[in-house]
């Protein structure tokens, strides 16, 4: 147990990419006249640090990302449950909704998603 879990923290670690040296810096923020011409607000970003960049990938890869894959399987054994209680109904779109909330969603949410995107 110890040993996955510090494998899937070490991935989550590694998983971010270096700085490069020759970034180009970031475009000067708008003056009070140049957003009051746009008709922009004023409101600045969110300044996140490399730790809680950090930290969110590793808390998305151990207890969300696998509880994401239970979902998928549990979605999966729904979606079976499902099909004989629509599949009377005699639509084919009835059983691709049934599809796609129970099993797809939770696959675009496990493996689809990027990492650190809570």
């Amino acid at each position: 147990m110890r040993r996955t879990l510090a494998a899937m923290v070490s991935l989550a670690i590694l998983a971010v990419p270096p700085a490069r040296a020759e970034e180009e810096p970031p475009p000067p923020p708008p003056t009070a006249a140049q957003a009051a011409e746009s008709g922009e607000d004023l409101v600045p970003e969110p300044v996140v640090s490399p730790w809680e960049e950090n930290l969110a990938k590793a808390v998305d890869v151990f207890p969300i990302r696998v509880l994401g894959a239970c979902a998928t399987i549990v979605g999966f054994g729904a979606f079976l449950v499902s099909v004989p209680l629509v599949a009377p109904a005699g639509r084919m779109t009835a059983i691709r909704e049934s599809w796609d909330y129970f099993v797809i969603g939770p696959v675009d949410y496990t493996f689809v998603r990027p990492l650190g995107e809570l």
